[in-house]
C-alpha cells in the first residue's frame, strides 16, 4: 500500500456529558499531536444537564479546528457518536477517525504517524491502542478475542436480571466493602495485591492482534469504514455491548480489527470513588446491560441465520 503524499487529516469525535474539566483535559492532549493542523476535533455535548456543553462552545468559539455539536436529548454512546460520525462525514473527507471518550488522554504525540505506518502495513477497518486506566492499573485492550456468542448472551442476560432483582443486597455488599475499604488494613493488602497483579498480568496487551474485540474507549476508524459505512454503531444500544455488535459485523464482512500496543492512551476512568445515589447508578446498569444485550441478541440471531 503507497504511503499518502497529501497530509493527514483526521476527525476526532469526543462524547461529552457534564464533566467539563476531563473533556478539556481530553482536548488539550489532541491539540498537543504532531500533523494535528489538518484535522478536526468535534466534541458532541450528549445534552449535559448542568450545561457545560454551551460553556464549552464559549470557550473554544473561534478556534478553527475545534467545533460542539450541542444534541438535544441524551441519547446514549451509540447515537450520540453516530451523529457526530454523519456530521463529520458531511463536512469532509477525512482519513481516520477516532471515536474516543471524554477521559481518554493522548499523550503519544507521534499518534497519527503511527495510525499511518500500521494502516499501510495492515489495511485495517477499525484499530484501538493500548489503553491503560491509570486508577485501576488495567490495560483494557484486547477487551476480548472474540465476541459474545449467543448462548452466553443469553446467560448474562439473566445473570443481570438476578442482580437487578437483589438491588438491596447489592447496595448492603457495598456499603459494607466501601467502609473494608477505608481501613489501613485494606490498605496493605491492598498494595500487596497491586504488586501480584503486576507480575501475573495477562501480557496480551503487549502484542499486536488482529480480529479481536477492541475496548470502545478509543477506537480508529480508516478510510476503508469510512467509505462503507454511514454508521459507526448498528443496530444502536443506549450503552453497553457496541464493541460485541462492531465487532461481529466486522468479522461478518472480512472488514480487520487490529490492537495497536504501539500507540498508548491513558484512560481517566475510575478516578472518582464517590458512593451518591450508588444504587441508582446499579439500577441504571443492570437495566441497560439487559436491553443491551438483548438487541445485540436480536443482531446475532439475524446475522446467524444468513
Amino acid at each position: 500500500m503507497e504511503a499518502k503524499l497529501n497530509a493527514c487529516k483526521v476527525g476526532f469525535i469526543i462524547l461529552h456529558y457534564n464533566d467539563i474539566e476531563t473533556t478539556k483535559k481530553c482536548i488539550d492532549s489532541i491539540q498537543c499531536l504532531e500533523q494535528i493542523q489538518d484535522s478536526k476535533i468535534l466534541i458532541v455535548d450528549n445534552h449535559s444537564p448542568n450545561n457545560s456543553g454551551a460553556e464549552l462552545k464559549k470557550q473554544y468559539a473561534g478556534i478553527e479546528n475545534i467545533e460542539i455539536l450541542l444534541l438535544e436529548d441524551n441519547y446514549g454512546y451509540s447515537r450520540a457518536n453516530n451523529i457526530g460520525y454523519a456530521y463529520l462525514k458531511k463536512s469532509e473527507n477525512f482519513d481516520y477517525i477516532v471515536v474516543a471518550n471524554n477521559d481518554i488522554i493522548f499523550e503519544q504525540r507521534n499518534l497519527i504517524s503511527i495510525l499511518e505506518e500500521k494502516y499501510r502495513e495492515a489495511g485495517f477497518y477499525v484499530a484501538g491502542p493500548n489503553v491503560y486506566a491509570i486508577y485501576k492499573k488495567q490495560h483494557q485492550n484486547p477487551l476480548a478475542l472474540r465476541p459474545r456468542s449467543l448462548e452466553e448472551t443469553e446467560a448474562w442476560i439473566e445473570e443481570n436480571r438476578r442482580c437487578l432483582k437483589n438491588m438491596k443486597r447489592e447496595y448492603l455488599l457495598h456499603c459494607i466493602w466501601q467502609k473494608v475499604n477505608r481501613t489501613k488494613i485494606y490498605s496493605i493488602y491492598r498494595k500487596r495485591m497491586d504488586s501480584k497483579i503486576q507480575k501475573t498480568e495477562d501480557d496480551k496487551w503487549k502484542h499486536s492482534m488482529e480480529n479481536i474485540v477492541l475496548s470502545g474507549s478509543c477506537l480508529f476508524f480508516s478510510e476503508r469504514f469510512i467509505k462503507n459505512n454511514e454508521k459507526l454503531f448498528e443496530p444502536e444500544t443506549y450503552f453497553y455491548h457496541e464493541e460485541d455488535i462492531l465487532t461481529t459485523k466486522c468479522l461478518k464482512n472480512g472488514w480487520k480489527t487490529l490492537y495497536i500496543p504501539d500507540i498508548a492512551v491513558q484512560h481517566l476512568e475510575g478516578a472518582s470513588t464517590n458512593t451518591k445515589n450508588y444504587d441508582q447508578k446499579m439500577k441504571f446498569r443492570y437495566t441497560n446491560f439487559i436491553k443491551a444485550a438483548e438487541i445485540y441478541a436480536e443482531y446475532l440471531k439475524h446475522v446467524n441465520s444468513h
